[in-house]
C-alpha cells in the first residue's frame, strides 16, 4: 500500500495515513473531489479497494 501512497497526492496522502481503521474492512476516508488531482486520487484509492492491497 506504500507504492499507492506515494504515488496520491500530498494533502490525500496525508489524509489517508491519519486515517483511522474502520472495523477492520480497511481505512475511512471522505474528501471532496474539487480538481483533477482529487480525481486521480479517488481513482486510485478506489481501484485498490476493488482490485485489493496487491496493486
Amino acid at each position: 500500500m506504500e507504492s499507492v501512497v506515494s504515488r496520491l497526492s500530498p494533502e490525500i496522502s496525508e489524509m489517508y495515513k491519519k486515517a483511522g481503521d474502520y472495523m477492520k474492512t480497511g481505512k475511512w476516508m471522505m474528501f471532496q473531489i474539487t480538481d483533477s488531482a482529487g480525481l486521480e486520487d479517488y481513482k486510485l484509492l478506489a481501484e485498490v479497494k476493488m482490485l485489493g492491497k496487491n496493486i
